[in-house]
C-alpha cells in the first residue's frame, strides 16, 4: 500500500489586483522564453518603458528591433553585479542595494555574439578599455533590476537587453500582443508567489538516523519548483523546535562532494533534530 496521500489544496489566498500582477509576470517570463520582447513600465509616469529582452536569446535582428524602437537608441546589456566583476567589467564589488546589477552600454558595432559572450558563465572573454569605461553600476530595484528578476524568474542567464520604448515605437507591429508588466510587480513576484505555496503531498520516509520522519511537498500558485518539508519527530507548535534552512545542493547532498559541507550540514541537522525528539 502506498505511503502517499494527496493533501487538500486551497485556492490562491491573492487578491484580485495581486493575482493580476502576478498573471503578467507569468505571462512576461513566457514570453522571455519564446526569445521574444516585453515592455516593463517604470513606478513614475514621467519615465518611458523599456523593452526587454533575455540576453541570450539576443540577434542581430532583435538588435535592430530594439534600436528601432527607440528611434535609434541602442539598448544597453544588464547584467548581475557578480557577472560583472567574474567577466572584469568592474574591478571590485560595491554596496548598491539588494539587487544590485552592473549596466553595459552598448557600444556602437557591438554584436549580438559580444553580449552573449559578456553574459555567459564561465566565458572569459576579453574585456576592452572601452567596455569597462562604458560599464556603470546601478541600484537593482528599478527598470534594469526588474529586466535581470524576469530573466531569472524565466531560468535563463541573469541577464537581459533593455531599449527605451519611444512613443513611436510603441505603434510599431512588433509591439502587438507583447507582454506589459509593472516593475512593481516583478520586485514583489518572489514574496507574493510565498503565499500561495499549498501542500500537495505527504509521505513516511524513514531516514538513516531518523525513523521517524514525514517530507511534506509544497507547489507555489505558479507551477513553479516545489518545496519540501522535513519533519522529524512530532515537533509541538507551542515549543521550540530545531529548524534548518536548507538550499538544495546536488553535488553536495547526492554526491558527496569534497569542494562543500552541505550534504553533511544536512544529515548532522537531521540526526540532531531526531536526537532533540
Amino acid at each position: 500500500m502506498s505511503m502517499t496521500r494527496r493533501l487538500f489544496s486551497l485556492s490562491s489566498p491573492l487578491g484580485t489586483s495581486v493575482a493580476d500582477g502576478v498573471r503578467g509576470v507569468d505571462h512576461a517570463v513566457c514570453e522571455l522564453r519564446r526569445g521574444g520582447y516585453v515592455v516593463l513600465f517604470p513606478a513614475t509616469e514621467e519615465k518611458d518603458p523599456c523593452v526587454v529582452q533575455a540576453a541570450e536569446a539576443v540577434t542581430p535582428h532583435s538588435l535592430d528591433v530594439l534600436t528601432r524602437l527607440a528611434l535609434g537608441h541602442p539598448p544597453v546589456l544588464v547584467l548581475t553585479l557578480r557577472r560583472a566583476v567574474a567577466s572584469g567589467l568592474i574591478a571590485a564589488a560595491a554596496n548598491v542595494g539588494e539587487n544590485p546589477v552592473s549596466v553595459v552600454q552598448v557600444a556602437a558595432g557591438l554584436e549580438a555574439g559580444r553580449m552573449l559572450a559578456l553574459a555567459q558563465p564561465g566565458a572569459e572573454p576579453f574585456i576592452s578599455p572601452e567596455e569597462m569605461r562604458g560599464a556603470s553600476l546601478v541600484p537593482g530595484q528599478g527598470v534594469l533590476g526588474a529586466a535581470v528578476r524576469l530573466a531569472k524568474l524565466a531560468r535563463l542567464l541573469p541577464a537581459a537587453v533593455v531599449g527605451t520604448l519611444s512613443k513611436e515605437g510603441s505603434a510599431d507591429p512588433v509591439m502587438m500582443g507583447r507582454g506589459r508588466v509593472l516593475v512593481a510587480d516583478v520586485l514583489a513576484y518572489d514574496m507574493r508567489i510565498v503565499h500561495t505555496l499549498r501542500p500537495v503531498s505527504e509521505a513516511r520516509v524513514p531516514l538513516d538516523g531518523a525513523e521517524n520522519v514525514r517530507l511534506i511537498a509544497f507547489r507555489p500558485g505558479d507551477g513553479g519548483l516545489e518545496h519540501l518539508a522535513i519533519i522529524v519527530g512530532a515537533p509541538k507548535a507551542e515549543t521550540p523546535v530545531l529548524v534548518r534552512l536548507h538550499s538544495e545542493c546536488f553535488t553536495g547532498d547526492l554526491l558527496g562532494s569534497l569542494r562543500c559541507d552541505c550534504g553533511n550540514q544536512l544529515r548532522g541537522a537531521i540526526t540532531a533534530m531526531a536526537e532533540a525528539g
